[in-house]
């Protein structure tokens, strides 16, 4: 029997509430036995591999759990090969800031594959591939609201946890200081992914932004800039040519049949 629109958003609101409860837990029981580093100056080559499986099972398993259990297929996630050419640029525009930054460490070389395929990635696929997709099915600006809202509320949670807050106070914070925020960033993204049609768009985006430290913040901010301006202009010009070029060749064959 097909879920009613009132069961999906009430599922879906409830997935997102156990979701934040679940990285909490998971977040507090790693820290609180040491499992996980406090910041990325603690990275070593020997705990290098132990830390980044450990939070990519922290940021992957539970939206990729929920993706199987609601049955969301690949395509429904934005998992398409749409726009593989900017999302090449984008690839290469990362890996530039990687050299540039001549931080050829374990730390280094951490940061930067941990901020792409555990945070960019787990917070993309869950957000937006799944909760925002799911949503506006339903309704577009609840589906713009509810995913960044709690996308905000999510980023609350690591840095609490590492401070040694209580639940009580990490839950104001994820209020008073990460709503707005968490909606305004998710629109951002949730942009990319409508313009696009692909998730790995703002997942690349996303953790552009993520790694450019302060000097260099420019990169990042510029490759989102560049990847809308470049949407927009492949949609009005380059797509409406290819489709209007399209039917004058279906013409002509009908034509000459």
């Amino acid at each position: 029997m097909k879920k009613g629109k009132g069961a999906v958003l009430m599922e879906t609101v409830l997935i997102h509430i156990l979701y934040l409860v679940l990285f909490y837990v998971a977040l507090l029981l790693l820290h609180n036995n040491r499992l996980i580093i406090k910041n990325l100056s603690e990275i070593t080559g020997s705990n290098f591999f132990v830390q980044l499986l450990l939070h990519m099972a922290v940021m992957l398993a539970f939206p990729i759990a929920v993706a199987v259990y609601t049955k969301t297929s690949l395509t429904a996630l934005g998992i398409t090969a749409k726009n593989g050419f900017l999302g090449a640029i984008l690839l290469v525009v990362y890996l530039l800031q990687f050299f540039i930054r001549k931080d050829f460490s374990a730390r280094g070389i951490y940061s930067a594959v941990y901020l792409l395929v555990s945070v960019a990635l787990g917070e993309e696929l869950f957000f937006r591939g799944w909760s925002y997709s799911r949503l506006k099915q339903i309704n577009l600006i609840a589906a713009m609201l509810i995913s960044g809202m709690f996308f905000g509320m999510m980023h609350a949670i690591y840095p609490g946890v590492v401070a040694g807050k209580s639940a009580a106070d990490i839950a104001i914070s994820m209020v008073t200081g990460h709503l707005g925020g968490g909606i305004v960033g998710g629109l951002l993204f949730v942009l990319l992914l409508e313009l696009s049609g692909s998730l790995f768009i703002p997942i690349l985006a996303h953790a552009l932004l993520d790694y450019v430290d302060y000097a260099n913040g420019w990169w990042g901010v510029a490759a989102y800039v560049f990847s809308v301006a470049y949407l927009i202009v492949k949609i009005k010009f380059i797509d409406k040519k290819a489709i209007r070029l399209f039917h004058v060749k279906a013409a002509d064959s009908d034509t000459k049949a």
